[in-house]
């Protein structure tokens, strides 16, 4: 390879990972990701030698991953850089697969430009669900998917296949423009066929949805950084918050001792008591010594009579930060006098198993509690919140999300964001919501796309294995 073609694929790999962090927020340009992954198929396809590709994935990877996620730093310290590492390894792999599907000799070239966009996606997806999967390091941040969060119409494909889905339809386009390159247009005129056909369907269900169906019922979310209880107490007392129906607390507005964790229930279920509100209020049981014990990250639901209603405990912990925390057992919603609640800590609407089956439970209404420190920066903030509109679409319910400083969010079943108190800011976000009972094409079937796309993950490996044994483990280096 000469000089020349090395510096204009690397430049493809550097213009696709720039893209890349332009389609996510907090720029949120989502139309760049259905051509930000063109320039390094392009490049990728155009060689012979998978240790070049996986070179070429690398660099995109990393400088994709780096730039959007810089404000790991402030949170994992020196560990971020391993982190970025990490995800660019899954990055390296779906690259590799598909160069190696393109470059497979038994495949015929017209064949080839035909079949390859549709299951290059598929290879990507089921790369995407793995590494989102993955025990103990199991993180969904950066899905393709959540890229279109910005684009309503697009958006509402969520309620069919998700936000794998999404991620398969834009790796699906991108693949199809490189067979249009080699004159196989085909693919690229079904992909836009279908996405058109979306769009117009999304654009009318986002417009037209029947989304205040039920009673109306006014919430209040509080938007507090500082685990102080007598302020909590005194703003939910303020006016605005005092007639909602429904309050919420950011995660981690308390953290308590197990020795004071009772006398703690009770001063705040007083507080409640008489109230006519249903409070939802988080918080964390620390024991004095990490050896004695876990920490237990938790959400009380609390009645107007000063009553416990229900107790959720966080399911996904946060990778090496809540490494302490004790794991909840799976989502059951809690019957209230304003409908079934489905709670969800924070970090567990980066999945979509939680908010599928807490709807598919006959969860009427889900209440997110959050905790993004100020100092992780307001992009932290904004990719983090987009990822709660694709939860709305896919369970088609209406969301509530506190958090302790931004962004405080009301969002209903299209995922349009009605009210929303941005990064900084402390306050109380009020509003109305309307809980009712709904299942989406995703919450019955839609969400085994990506299980799908695993298993054709795992077929392929396979039988690349079986072709080439040893040599598989060693892609970097085959000639």
């Amino acid at each position: 390879m000469t000089a020349r073609i090395l510096l204009k694929n690397l430049g493809l790999a550097v213009a696709s990972g720039l893209l890349l962090v332009l389609s996510f927020p907090p720029f949120d340009l989502w139309m760049l990701a259905w051509i930000a992954l063109v320039p390094l198929f392009y490049a990728v396809t155009d060689i012979s030698l998978p240790k070049i590709a996986a070179n070429l994935a690398s660099l995109c990877g990393l400088l994709f991953y780096a730039i959007a996620l810089f404000w790991m730093i402030h949170v994992f310290s020196i560990i971020a850089f391993s982190i970025w590492a990490y995800y660019t390894l899954w990055f390296t792999l779906s690259i590799v697969l598909l160069w190696r599907l393109w470059n497979e000799p038994l495949m015929p070239e017209k064949v080839k430009l035909w079949l390859w966009p549709f299951f290059a996606a598929c290879l990507w997806v089921g790369i995407e669900y793995a590494r989102s999967r993955m025990p103990l390091l199991e993180n969904a941040w950066m899905l393709l998917g959540f890229s279109q969060t910005a684009c309503l119409p697009l958006l509402q494909a969520g309620s069919l296949v998700g936000v794998y889905g999404l991620s398969l339809m834009i790796v699906w386009f991108n693949a199809a423009i490189i067979s249009a390159f080699r004159r196989e247009y085909r693919p690229l005129y079904i992909v836009c066929v279908i996405l058109f056909l979306n769009f117009l369907w999304g654009w009318h269900r986002a417009a037209h949805l029947p989304v205040k169906i039920g009673d109306r019922v006014p919430v209040a979310l509080l938007q507090y950084e500082r685990s102080a209880i007598g302020n909590l107490l005194d703003i939910s007392s303020s006016g605005e918050a005092r007639r909602a129906k429904l309050l919420v607390w950011p995660e981690y507005s308390f953290l308590v001792s197990p020795e004071r964790e009772l006398s703690l229930y009770k001063t705040i279920c007083k507080h409640f008591r008489d109230s006519s509100q249903i409070a939802v209020i988080p918080g964390a049981v620390v024991p004095d010594s990490l050896e004695r014990n876990q920490i237990y990250n938790f959400a009380w639901v609390i009645s107007s009579e000063g009553r416990l209603l229900g107790r959720y405990d966080k399911y996904h912990t946060v990778p090496l930060i809540e490494s302490g925390v004790f794991r909840g057992a799976k989502w059951v919603p809690v019957d209230t006098p304003i409908g079934r609640l489905g709670i969800q800590i924070c970090y567990d609407t980066d999945f979509e198993d939680g908010t599928r089956m807490l709807a598919n439970a006959g969860a009427q209404l889900l209440v997110v509690p959050d905790d993004d420190l100020l100092h992780w920066t307001d992009w932290q903030h904004r990719q983090h919140s987009s990822m709660v509109p694709m939860r709305a679409v896919e369970s088609g319910l209406w969301i509530v999300r506190a958090a302790t400083s931004g962004y405080s969010q009301i969002i209903d079943p299209t995922g349009r964001i009605i009210s929303q108190l941005k990064t900084g800011e402390s306050g109380v976000v009020v509003g109305d919501v309307y809980p009712h009972n709904s299942r989406t094409f995703y919450s019955y079937i839609g969400w085994r796309l990506p299980q799908v796309c695993f298993v054709m993950v795992i077929i392929f490996s396979g039988l690349l294995l079986f072709r080439y044994g040893y040599k598989f483990f060693k892609f970097v280096v085959i000639k």
